[in-house]
């Protein structure tokens, strides 16, 4: 397992991202595929350092 992988799950176990994923209405799987997505493209533009906050994406529950 890659290190952002580690990074990730831990990021799935935070309780206080648990508790905004709920009140967002956000399911495991949504918010999964949104790291993957956002570690996918992050290693496809070639950025080997982490993002500041200035150029992450906000982030938005999917739409029902």
């Amino acid at each position: 397992m890659a290190d952002d992988d580690l990074k990730r799950a831990d990021i799935l176990k935070d309780p206080l991202i648990r508790q905004m994923m709920r009140a967002d209405r956000v399911s495991l799987r949504e918010m999964r595929k949104l790291l993957q997505d956002a570690a996918r493209s992050h290693r496809l533009h070639g950025k080997d350092e982490p993002l500041r906050p200035q150029e992450a994406l906000p982030l938005t529950a999917p739409r029902r």
